[in-house]
């Protein structure tokens, strides 16, 4: 018996040594984490190069998918086993769960066997909650687009999640959008958006797909908002961006809150399908992302066949509802709008091929014109390049900017975040620097946090933590110390069937994600103190005294925790017989 690697073993199949006996001995030797030769002699074994994702926390309802990838001698076998026990009729390489419930909740496992009678195992871990998932503000929120098992497709499209991660780069939980209409088993799929699906799908390759899935926050912060194409998956055509003038493909404007609450707020069979009796056939039409004040309002960016990228939408106005009529903004140009962002009071959005050049235009407020009519905008910064999302300082005096170009070095306006700022009020914004994201590759994705300890902002000031997504299907974070600042990669999918897009802080705000003790229960010596409504992956302490009088400077820290996915912990303690009572606190860390 030789150690290695935890939740990995190796074990030579031997004629006395199979079937339900093995197995316990996998389950058995897998837990203390040893590689085990069982038989005669030991044999090259298969190699398993990854079983992803490690963990899914998701609510109730969805669907998961885990993929693991092997190499060995000859054809490989595999076998997916929950609780120990196989699944039956799962025998490939991954393992696809829909309509999940709790009762799927526990540790899925995955044997691999070669053609030299060896085996290997290894696991993962499926915690599905009855109740939606909460958001919290200090997290950060990533669109992925793809189940990790789903062929990336522009024909089909693919399912969406939002994948909630804390600023380190720790995985949260897994927000699943509908991908079929209500009470439709999973890959059902249609032809056509069909009426009352709450259903949105993305495409992971093809047609503007690099473009599509930017995340943006209401101006209170309480409203994750994004734009997708209201099919079921799989989408049964060509194309699952077509475009059609005034036809059965509409897009659909989607909010996410705090509660992890999904709403379909808005869909529209005209806007960005050709509609406005132009279907602009050079153009390809396609959503790339929008935002909202109140979840009525909305203001949305894309590929339009006429009027502007930037169209201006109230969701509750009838006359839109074929896409003819919806005013736009007639600075923006057709095709290079992407992101849009409300800034105060002002739209602001991102613009590479408008006739005054590529950069971001702001609008005087964020106005619904009447039908028919159109709104204009001024250039706020000539950034020059290929302008994707965007952060402004909280003062407006520095604004960062991921770039989708190629990154060159850090004085030259290219791929990666460019830095701009100003030290006065009234704009006039410089080039500082670009910070690369990941080797060469351009940004897509943004969210920046501002420090409150930084009064005022402009090209004296540092320490903004960006956080961005690009090209590679790399998540990055940079702390902005200035232009020798460097990236850490915080997650990297390009291994993987998903492809990263969005990314924005959750929404919510501090008031909200206060933690209080849910629940005390004693069984015999033992209590259990249940903690509920904390931020995920924080570290929490639990306090205790007998003196409820003393200073809670002065309670000693019994027991340091981790709040779990869904906000919640349990903490078990030893009751004191010779004690007649014990107070408990709870202190963030």
């Amino acid at each position: 018996m030789a150690a290695g690697a935890m939740g990995e073993m190796r074990i030579t199949h031997d004629p006395i040594m199979h079937g339900p006996l093995a197995r316990r001995c996998i389950a058995f030797l897998s837990f203390l984490g040893f590689v085990v030769i069982c038989g005669r002699s030991a044999t090259a074994a298969p190699v398993i190069d990854f079983v992803y994702p490690p963990v899914i926390n998701e609510a109730a309802g969805g669907h998961v998918a885990f993929q693991v990838s092997a190499s060995g001698t000859g054809p490989l076998s595999y076998q997916w086993y929950q609780s120990n026990l196989p699944i039956s009729g799962q025998t490939g390489s991954s393992l696809v769960l829909t309509n999940i419930q709790t009762t799927n909740s526990g540790e899925y496992e995955v044997t691999v066997g070669d053609s030299s009678g060896t085996y290997v195992i290894n696991s993962v871990t499926l915690s599905v909650s009855a109740m939606a998932i909460p958001l919290y503000f200090s997290n950060l929120v990533v669109l992925r687009v793809g189940d990790g098992v789903q062929e990336l497709s522009g024909s089909t499209g693919n399912t969406i999640y939002l994948d909630q991660y804390t600023t380190n780069g720790t995985y949260v939980s897994s927000l699943q959008i509908p991908d079929e209409s209500e009470g439709a088993n999973y890959g059902a799929g249609s032809s056509a958006s069909v009426y009352g699906s709450p259903a949105l799908l993305l495409p992971g390759v093809g047609n503007d797909c690099i473009n599509a899935g930017l995340l943006s926050l209401s101006p209170n912060g309480q409203l994750l908002t994004f734009g997708a194409y209201c099919e079921n998956y799989p989408f049964r055509g060509s194309d699952m961006t077509t475009a059609a003038d005034g036809g059965p493909y509409w897009r659909g404007l989607a909010t996410v809150d705090a509660s992890g609450r999904y709403t379909l707020a808005s869909t529209n069979s005209g806007l960005y399908t050709g509609a406005n009796g132009n279907s602009n056939s050079g153009v390809n039409h396609s959503i790339r992302g929008c935002v909202t004040t109140d979840g009525t309002n909305f203001w949305t960016a894309g590929q339009a066949g006429a009027g502007g990228g930037v169209k201006c939408l109230n969701s509750q106005n009838s006359g839109y509802a074929n896409g003819r009529g919806i005013p736009y903004v007639s600075t923006s140009s057709l095709t290079g709008t992407h992101a849009v962002q409300i800034f105060g009071t002002n739209l602001v959005y991102s613009d590479a091929l408008a006739g005054n050049g590529a950069g971001l235009y702001i609008c005087d407020g964020a106005p619904q014109p009447p039908a028919n009519s159109s709104i204009t905008a001024r250039l706020l910064l000539n950034e020059g390049g290929q302008p994707n999302d965007f952060a402004i300082s909280p003062d407006g005096r520095t604004i960062y900017v991921a770039d989708g170009g190629v990154f060159a070095n850090s004085f030259t306006r290219g791929g990666g975040i460019q830095r701009w700022d100003t030290n006065t009020i009234s704009g006039g914004y410089t080039f500082s620097y670009t910070l690369p994201v990941d080797g060469t590759n351009g940004a897509l994705g943004l969210a920046v946090s501002f420090p409150a300890t930084v009064a005022q902002w402009g090209s004296n000031a540092f320490g903004a933590a960006l956080f961005a997504t690009d090209a590679a299907n790399v998540l990055s974070s940079i702390i902005d110390n200035g232009p020798s600042s460097t990236a850490t990669v915080l997650l990297n999918a390009a291994p993987y069937k998903e492809v990263l897009r969005g990314i924005r802080f959750a929404p919510g705000n501090e008031s909200i994600s206060q933690p209080f003790v849910s629940s005390v229960s004693v069984s015999g010596a033992q209590v259990s103190i249940t903690v509920a409504n904390g931020q995920p992956g924080r570290a929490f302490y639990l306090l205790s005294s007998t003196n409820l009088a003393l200073p809670l400077a002065q309670w000693p820290i019994i027991a340091t925790n981790f709040y779990s996915f869904d906000g919640t912990r349990t903490n078990f303690l030893i009751i004191n017989p010779q004690e007649s009572q014990r107070f408990y606190c709870i202190k963030q860390q």
